[in-house]
């Protein structure tokens, strides 16, 4: 009888185990047992709201591929060719360290100088005529501005005068 009993939690432990791997391999799915919810996944982060309906849209296909279910767990941005004019809002999202957002149409970029972990910053061919938040990102190491046309060269020449990273400027700059 013993032995009944200590196969049985033999048993019993290994099933454990089992549905522990495989509930750690199901993150994404709903797991129900006899018609009852055993887990279900936590769902992504919706709560937040941009100016820009092109970034809204560049935004949600970014936190679905990496399902982030909070704002700091996204990490990576590529918006480019996307026709964004505006990155009001964008700053919720402070744990940005790649953002790529070439071929858009932006001039301002006030919401980065709030996002002091970007360490690459794609800008290219937009209609960018300042950068003073780009001078405050300590950690950037990758900067690409160039066929910004009217992009005013004293910022430029300031960032470059303190920048060590890899650095593409508008030829007119040069």
């Amino acid at each position: 009888m013993r032995q009944m009993n200590a196969w049985r939690r033999a048993i019993a432990f290994g099933l454990c185990i089992a549905g522990s791997i495989l509930l750690s391999a199901c993150k994404g799915y709903q797991l129900t047992f006899n018609e009852t919810v055993v887990r279900s996944p936590a769902p992504l982060y919706t709560n937040f709201q941009v100016a820009d309906r092109n970034l809204q849209v560049c935004l949600d296909q970014a936190i679905k591929d990496a399902e982030a279910t909070a704002p700091d767990q996204l990490i990576q941005l590529n918006c480019s060719h996307a026709g964004i004019e505006t990155l009001e809002g964008l700053q919720a999202f402070h744990n940005l360290q790649q953002i790529n957002l070439s071929h858009n149409q932006l001039s301002d970029l006030k919401p980065l100088g709030q996002m002091g972990r970007v360490q690459l910053l794609l800008l290219s061919n937009n209609n960018l005529k300042s950068i003073p938040e780009i001078l405050t990102l300590p950690r950037l190491e990758r900067l690409e501005l160039d066929n910004n046309s009217e992009l005013h060269c004293d910022d430029v020449h300031q960032l470059q005068q303190n920048y060590k990273g890899e650095l593409a400027m508008p030829t007119h700059c040069r």
